[in-house]
């Protein structure tokens, strides 16, 4: 079992992601672009079933569709850390800054694995490229093209907003890809007057789309969840409540899943009314996870959503705010964000794709940082300093965790 993340020159104590990357209300600013912009005429569409087709597999829905600081590319993974970028080997999982400085210590600002405040703390890969955000000197949030040769250097490509002046960071910008275009979004307003929007773009920036979410009721609703699947983004809304001085956003109310067809540009909404915080999508299944707040988590086939419901974990007082991921052949959901918020014991659930749980780690006594990044079908990360080969994932314990975590140099 290689589970540790082994660094050659830095040992980094993981510390709790606190509530500031989920709660966050920065950055929201106009989707600007120079060139060709048009709104998609897109309505929404009665609940009806549907098959994904599968002609895009460069896109990586494993990954928390917010603040995800892991990625994966054909030569390895690339981890944001500490304000650190590295790369972590496929096979040996030994990981290294991404710098190719001679004599370089790793521990300075003048590292080229250094990223200062300007970049957001996600990371994305498309194609083996790495995609990053930026403010430039101008205050315009950018989407970068970071280069892997540990040369620091990177592309502009072009502007997604303007960074706000009311927070010191832009970490609420975020993107999927699907079919050579991305989809970027900001997924917390920063004032009561600001509405979800995801737009649609050439990745050379040439031609923009706003992805149209007219018909969709409610006040200071924001994006809670963005992913990509074969030929459709999925989304969901969330209602919040904003109280400006303290810059704090609880989710109030969450909606149902939306569909966005990127080639029709036609958009439809599953199980309306439902209160539901995450999904995941079985491609091969044609199936669908998702946590109903109140319920629990259930499955679904696309071909008939709302006919075909099962409910796979009631909801408790352990569980009733997740986020979900599937890697092709487990399905993962944890409370992390619900622990933080009640003080219940913060819990990672395994599932085969039929729904039966294979494993349930509790949290309470691990020593280290205990948010899931999710991975592949290879990789299971927790935090951004242990990995697990999925191999091991159905005896996995906490003894296990703890041990690699000591031997990482986490106390």
């Amino acid at each position: 079992m290689n589970k540790i993340l082994r660094n050659a020159s830095i040992i980094s104590i993981a510390t709790l992601i606190t509530l500031s990357s989920i709660l966050c209300i920065s950055g929201c600013g106009t989707n600007d672009n120079s060139n060709s912009s048009n709104k998609s005429n897109n309505k929404i569409t009665a609940t009806e079933g549907f098959t994904i087709e599968q002609d895009d597999y460069a896109y990586q829905p494993y990954w928390q569709s917010w603040s995800n600081s892991i990625c994966k590319t054909d030569d390895g993974y690339y981890i944001y850390k500490n304000n650190f970028l590295y790369y972590m080997d496929n096979n040996t999982n030994e990981t290294i800054p991404l710098c190719n400085k001679v004599d370089c210590d790793h521990t300075g600002r003048d590292c080229n694995s250094y990223l200062n405040n300007d970049y957001t703390y996600s990371i994305s890969s498309y194609n083996n490229n790495l995609y990053m955000f930026k403010r430039n000197e101008s205050n315009d949030v950018m989407l970068i093209q970071y280069k892997s040769d540990g040369s620091g250097d990177y592309t502009e490509l072009f502007k997604i907003g303007e960074y706000s002046k009311e927070s010191d960071d832009i970490s609420c910008w975020s993107i999927v890809f699907n079919n050579d275009k991305c989809y970027i979004y900001n997924y917390y307003p920063y004032n009561e007057q600001s509405k979800p929007v995801i737009t649609e773009y050439s990745l050379d920036g040439k031609e923009s789309k706003v992805v149209s979410l007219d018909g969709m009721v409610g006040e200071n609703l924001t994006l809670a969840s963005v992913k990509s699947y074969g030929n459709k983004i999925f989304y969901c809304l969330q209602a919040m409540i904003m109280d400006l001085d303290t810059k704090f956003a609880p989710a109030d109310e969450y909606t149902g899943i939306f569909v966005y067809d990127i080639n029709t540009h036609n958009t439809m909404q599953l199980f309306k009314g439902n209160n539901i915080r995450d999904f995941a999508v079985n491609e091969e299944d044609n199936t669908i996870y998702y946590f109903v707040t109140g319920e629990g988590l259930k499955m679904s086939s696309l071909n008939e959503p709302d006919k075909d419901a099962s409910t796979i974990l009631e909801c408790s007082n352990t569980v009733d705010c997740t986020n979900i991921s599937y890697d092709g052949d487990n399905l993962y959901m944890d409370n992390m964000f619900w622990s933080n918020l009640t003080g219940t014991s913060p819990t990672l659930w395994i599932f085969d794709n039929t729904g039966k749980e294979i494993n349930n780690l509790d949290f309470s006594n691990y020593i280290g940082n205990p948010r899931p990044q999710y991975g592949d079908k290879d990789k299971l990360f927790i935090g951004t300093d242990i990995v697990v080969d999925k191999a091991d994932i159905k005896s996995l314990t906490i003894s296990d965790l703890n041990n690699i975590a000591k031997e990482n140099g986490i106390e």
